[in-house]
């Protein structure tokens, strides 16, 4: 009689049956509720006990048989609320997968894969992933207007750990008031570095290249935290192209190369 009406509100197809079975003769035996819903013997037991499991229904015995009896229907809408948070728990999965997983099948048709990563926690998976990736490291970035728990990081965590894989980097540095205390950990964390003026060549954010990666990492102090990795071979390729270009010219404002 309620059965579409039950299967709207959320329960399952026969578990609607079962309930509407109940609803409207109240309690029965089992084997009634067998008869009278025209199923299994076994699907029957398991709705029943399903059904009891989200408080709609309640068992007893009466002479020595199991009956089974409804609950009140009011316990729906606590279910359709549990539901809708459950919901509500996916679609925030989704929102911070998604642009992961548009990467991954982005990737698989050979079409630049893009993943985006967001606070502190995205900007060290970001640098986490030249770890993981091994290649050399071709760099362009400042390192003065850093977020500091960043900073902090960069400087005693990770430096240490990409040394420690033997990741040699090559760096093009606007200077300022950190740049020689950065550069005099150059051999320790297997650096090489140029400097370029900073008056003319602002340099806000970070770029690294490797393998068939390009990451662009804005760290600043005062800005959104967001780091983003390009993934295609081609581009990277390029990046590299022009990293060259400018590792040449940098010589031409500089008289220091820190190695």
């Amino acid at each position: 009689m309620y059965s579409k009406t039950l299967k709207e509100s959320g329960l399952k197809d026969k578990e609607a049956i079962v309930y509407d079975i109940l609803l409207e003769h109240g309690t029965l035996p089992v084997l009634d509720i067998i008869k009278k819903s025209g199923l299994k013997r076994g699907i029957v037991y398991k709705t029943l006990y399903d059904l009891q499991d989200k408080g709609l229904a309640s068992q007893l015995t009466i002479k020595k048989k199991f009956h089974f009896r409804a609950e009140h229907p009011f316990k729906l809408s606590e279910l359709v609320e549990d539901q809708l948070k459950e919901a509500q728990n996916h679609q925030l999965t989704l929102q911070t997968y998604l642009p992961q997983l548009i990467s991954a099948f982005k990737t698989t048709d050979n079409k630049p894969g893009v993943k985006i990563y967001e606070g502190i926690n995205g900007i060290k998976e970001v640098y986490n992933d030249t770890l993981k990736e091994g290649k050399e490291i071709w760099a362009i970035l400042q390192t003065s207007e850093v977020e500091p728990k960043v900073y902090d990081w960069l400087s005693h965590t990770y430096g240490k750990k990409r040394a420690e894989a033997n990741i040699w980097a090559k760096v093009i540095a606007a200077e300022d008031s950190k740049t020689k205390t950065y550069a005099s950990k150059n051999e320790v964390e297997k650096r090489e570095t140029k400097v370029v003026p900073k008056e003319k060549f602002p340099i806000g954010i970070e770029v690294d290249i490797y393998g068939s990666k390009v990451a662009f990492i804005n760290f600043h102090k005062d800005r959104d935290l967001v780091g983003i990795i390009v993934q295609n071979e081609l581009i990277a390729n390029t990046m590299r192209a022009m990293f060259t270009l400018a590792w040449e010219k940098a010589g031409d404002y500089t008289t220091t190369i820190y190695s």
